[in-house]
């Protein structure tokens, strides 16, 4: 074997091994290689991403709902999907890092539909969102927090994708979600919606009209009352007063 091609071997050798450690290749470095979960992987500004664990399904919107009631409630086939994730600044190059809600498009979120979504910031989280208030890392620090997704419940092998500011080298974390199986949507945990009564059906909550009249209204007392019939066990017609 001649010297030439000695030096071909070695150069394809150590091309595979640079490459197979930093270059797009090895694993957190595309979204079908995502660095599984529990994993840090340092993304191009220097800050250390790792994903804590995630909650979806009926599970998160206990939590919603557990934490703020005025949190919506997922329309069917829709979940929330809360995910906890840790930053550590290892070596910025501005110091110190700052991350705030301007700068959500951080992370998207990607199932098997090929479609990606971005972080809700419409949901007050148990936690706190990690993008909800300004975060300030100088070298050395680490915060911890929830990000929220709102996604269709047949999303499938999800993985976090950071971008970076510049929306290049990305990095992409595996998501493996540990929620109930897919639910028709409760108004509160533990309660489902009824949809007939007495034989008869019932219109659904989503469909119902809100026909009541804003602004406050004139009432004569003397002569209010409210009736309460129909499909109830005990009728009852009451005045202002009893009111």
């Amino acid at each position: 074997m001649n010297k030439l091609v000695i030096t071909v071997i070695i150069i394809g050798i150590l091309s595979s091994i640079l490459f197979g450690c930093s270059g797009r290749s090895g694993v957190g470095f595309s979204n079908v290689n995502p660095i599984p979960m529990g994993k840090s992987l340092i993304t191009s500004e220097g800050i250390e991403v790792t994903v804590l664990g995630v909650i979806d399904g009926y599970q998160a919107w206990q939590l919603l709902y557990t934490d703020n009631q005025f949190n919506p409630p997922p329309a069917n086939n829709m979940q929330y999907v809360l995910i906890t994730i840790d930053l550590k600044n290892i070596s910025s190059q501005q110091e110190p890092w700052e991350y705030n809600f301007a700068y959500l498009d951080l992370f998207e979120l990607a199932g098997n539909s090929n479609k990606t979504y971005t972080s809700d910031q419409s949901v007050v989280l148990p936690e706190g969102g990690i993008g909800n208030a300004k975060t300030i890392l100088n070298h050395g620090d680490e915060v911890s927090g929830t990000l929220a997704f709102y996604i269709p419940q047949n999303e499938n092998d999800l993985v976090l994708q950071w971008m970076s500011l510049a929306k290049t080298n990305w990095r992409f974390f595996q998501v493996k979600a540990v929620g109930a199986p897919a639910f028709t949507t409760p108004s509160i945990p533990g309660q489902i919606e009824a949809k007939e009564f007495g034989g008869n059906e019932l219109t659904p909550i989503n469909e119902q009209i809100d026909n009541a009249q804003p602004g406050t209204q004139s009432v004569d007392q003397a002569t209010y009352s409210l009736t309460i019939d129909g499909l109830v066990d005990h009728p009852l017609s009451l005045s202002y007063a009893d009111l």
